[in-house]
């Protein structure tokens, strides 16, 4: 796209809104496009960094959340104006409001210490841990000065009584302060005196002058924050729309970073789904100036399907499982999107493992809850927690478990009285989503027009038909009076000789290989045990599913006989206590772990048969 270097900004902020288009460094296709210079946005990024930075600091200390909002467009220099104009209203109140919690701190901590040596007589030593007292007299001239001096420091100064020859006082400060006003009373007529008995009413005098100041102190800092409170609540808006607009500049700025410019002009590369190409020139022609397009469909390029990006479009049912693919990888361009497996094979898996009516309308209200959130993210997740509940629902029904109760008969089987029927539904689910893994991947293939991968490769026809062959052998085997007809072992045995002749039917349809034949017999030899071995292990590894129902059930009747337990100690009500606890642990620690289980099965044993 080639458009007015004047439009770059408007052009670059349209596309980031629309978010259809991914922007590339041309320079990976076109090698003579080193003719022309990048833009240059460092300036630019740095000078919006300060901005975001002065933002955030700002808004933190007015206890401003900054979320995002619709985008409404600023000018840098007035987004400048705007956060100096609110930090120069915000600042003093600020500092006032510090300086106001430290002098009532330590007023509250002369207090507090003072008590330990009053009412009078006092006795004053020397191991206070915080605080330190001077009594004393001086002139009136000379407590100016004093006064004058300490200005910085944080002390309570308490004139006690006046007399010809000065001022008798009590100065409390911290002990760390305690040195230097010592060094300045030095310097003037100041005396140490010792406490007398008949001052006594000094104590008083002292609790309610500080009483007072605290008091004071208090209004003035509840004065303060309700004004802090005020400016937050007038500002919020306007932080959150400068907050929104850096946000998206910055993605803009980002993007700029793979533009190229000439004096008058910027030519912009990049990616842009074929379904979503009339928006994109639709932007262009609202710019309301001369343009250039051109295109070219990815297999005009000679490029590896790695570097072409890759858009997910599926309904809003299926949308949420995004999430779990994305938690792994982005399929390659051109491969079978397996999003509609996954949500199967998660929803199966889930519910089996977590299968009870109650626990899962928890879920499903949970998820109800959560929905009302604006971010996306939130959203996806909401609805993946309502499905999964749903599905736990189904299981619950089909064993007749809620809360762990066998209120209601089951349909299809209870895990616990059928620990062997539940492995073997189990291992059946196991080998159905080993054998979709192993169909994918070579469906995956035959797009790719790679036949030997399709045929030879670990996850390919080859090894899946030997992998059919072994499961129906095995079931023969354990199947009453069945016969195993000879049939089995002879195509294993043919499937196998030809597994192993692999790197010559390689070495016949690549002729420019020129490996050690013996090495890559040893190589091909290894691969092959390793794949069985790891076949063994993926059909074995879905047990986990009857293995973690009968968990569920187990901590339900862990919980029982615990409530049982306390009943017998502390009655009734601890014994519904341990039980509504009990249940709120499963749903949150055993639906967690479920989860990273339903996660592990779906990205170890399946994904790794196809996933590229």
């Amino acid at each position: 796209i080639v458009i007015l270097k004047e439009k770059l900004d408007e052009f670059t902020s349209s596309l980031v809104k629309l978010s259809i288009f991914q922007p590339v460094d041309i320079s990976v296709i076109e090698k003579d496009i080193y003719s022309l210079k990048k833009s240059d946005i460092e300036k630019e990024t740095a000078y919006l960094e300060d901005l975001e930075l002065k933002l955030n600091n700002l808004a933190k200390r007015l206890n401003i959340p900054l979320k995002l909002k619709e985008l409404k467009s600023f000018n840098i220099e007035t987004i400048e104006r705007i956060l100096d104009d609110i930090s120069k209203e915000f600042e003093p109140l600020f500092n006032k409001y510090e300086e106001l919690k430290n002098n009532l701190k330590t007023k509250e901590l002369s207090f507090l210490h003072l008590k330990k040596y009053f009412p009078l007589p006092i006795k004053l030593d020397k191991n206070l841990t915080f605080l330190d007292i001077f009594f004393g007299s001086i002139s009136q001239k000379d407590l100016n000065i004093i006064l004058e001096k300490l200005k910085g420091i944080n002390y309570l100064f308490y004139p006690i009584k006046s007399e010809t020859d000065g001022l008798k006082f009590m100065l409390i400060c911290l002990k760390k302060d305690s040195n230097f006003i010592k060094k300045i009373l030095q310097e003037t007529s100041y005396k140490s005196l010792e406490f007398l008995p008949q001052e006594k009413e000094v104590y008083k005098d002292l609790e309610d002058t500080i009483n007072f100041e605290i008091k004071k102190i208090k209004e003035e800092i509840k004065d303060i924050n309700e004004k802090i409170i005020s400016l937050s609540r007038k500002n919020e808006e306007i932080l959150k729309d400068i907050y929104t607009f850096i946000r998206v500049k910055k993605s803009v700025i980002s993007a700029k970073e793979y533009f190229y410019t000439t004096d008058k002009t910027a030519i912009i590369f990049g990616w842009v789904p074929e379904e979503e190409k009339d928006k994109l020139v639709s932007i262009l022609k609202k710019l309301g100036c001369e343009f250039y397009i051109e295109e070219k469909k990815t297999k005009e390029l000679n490029l590896p399907k790695e570097e072409i990006p890759v858009k997910m479009k599926h309904n809003k049912f299926i949308k949420p499982f995004e999430l779990l693919i994305e938690n792994f990888d982005l399929p390659r361009y051109g491969t079978i999107d397996p999003t509609i497996f996954v949500a199967i094979s998660f929803l199966f898996m889930f519910g089996a493992m977590f299968g009870d009516l109650g626990h899962g309308l928890l879920l499903i209200l949970i998820g109800l809850f959560t929905r009302r959130s604006k971010k996306d993210k939130i959203k996806k997740i909401s609805a993946l927690l309502i499905y999964s509940g749903i599905s736990s629902s189904l299981f619950g029904i089909l064993y007749g478990s809620f809360f762990g109760l066998e209120c209601i008969p089951s349909i299809l089987i209870n895990p616990m009285r059928d620990i062997f029927g539940a492995f073997k539904i189990s291992i059946i689910f196991g080998v159905i989503l080993i054998s979709f893994g192993i169909l994918l991947n070579i469906l995956n293939a035959l797009r790719d027009r790679d036949y030997i991968k399709a045929i030879f490769d670990k996850a390919g026809l080859v090894v899946g038909i030997i992998y059919w062959l072994i499961l129906g052998l095995i079931v023969k085997l354990f199947i009453k009076n069945s016969k195993v007809e000879p049939i089995y072992t002879f195509l294993i045995f043919i499937f196998l000789t030809i597994l192993f002749l692999r790197p010559l039917i390689e070495m016949f349809f690549n002729k420019e290989r020129k490996e050690n034949i013996f090495i890559m017999f040893m190589e091909n030899f290894v691969e092959i045990f390793e794949s069985f071995i790891g076949y063994f292990a993926n059909t074995i590894s879905f047990i986990r599913i009857s293995a973690f129902s009968l968990a569920h059930i187990g901590l339900f009747l862990a919980i029982f006989e615990l409530s049982k337990i306390v009943k017998d100690i502390g009655g009734g009500i601890l014994s519904i206590l341990v039980i509504i606890f009990g249940n709120i642990f499963i749903v949150f620690l055993e639906g967690m772990i479920v989860t990273i289980q339903t996660l592990r099965l779906n990205y170890y044993e399946f994904f790794s048969k196809f996933f590229v």
